[in-house]
C-alpha cells in the first residue's frame, strides 16, 4: 500500500507527464500558458519564498520541450514539481483521470 508523500510524488508525475505531452504537441502555446501563470504567480506578495523556484521555472520553459521533459521527470526536479506552472495545460478531465482512486486488479 502506497502512503502519503510517495502516492503524492506518483501522482504529481503523471500531471507532469500528461502535461509535457500537451506542450510537445503545441509548444508555443503551452508555453503561453504557463508564463501567464508564472507572472501571476509573481506579483502575489503570499509567494515571496518560492520566487527562486518561480525564476526557475521561467529559464526551463525556454528549453526545448524534450529538454524540459528530461529535467522535469528527474528526481532533481522534485522540488520544482511541487510549484509548477504546467498544471496550466490541463482541464479539469484530465486531472480525474489520474486523481481517481483506482481499482486493484
Amino acid at each position: 500500500m502506497e502512503h502519503g508523500h510517495a502516492k503524492t510524488d506518483e501522482r504529481n508525475l503523471e500531471l507532469h507527464r500528461l502535461a509535457l505531452r500537451k506542450l510537445k504537441a503545441e509548444p508555443e502555446a503551452g508555453r503561453r500558458k504557463a508564463l501567464a501563470l508564472l507572472d501571476r504567480w509573481l506579483a502575489m506578495p503570499h509567494l515571496q519564498r518560492q520566487i527562486p523556484l518561480l525564476r526557475r521555472w521561467r529559464e526551463l520553459l525556454q528549453w526545448t520541450p524534450e529538454q524540459l521533459e528530461a529535467y522535469v521527470l528527474s528526481d532533481a526536479a522534485q522540488p520544482l514539481r511541487q510549484c509548477s506552472p504546467l498544471g496550466a495545460l490541463l482541464g479539469p478531465r484530465e486531472r480525474f483521470t489520474i486523481y481517481r482512486p483506482r481499482v486493484p486488479a
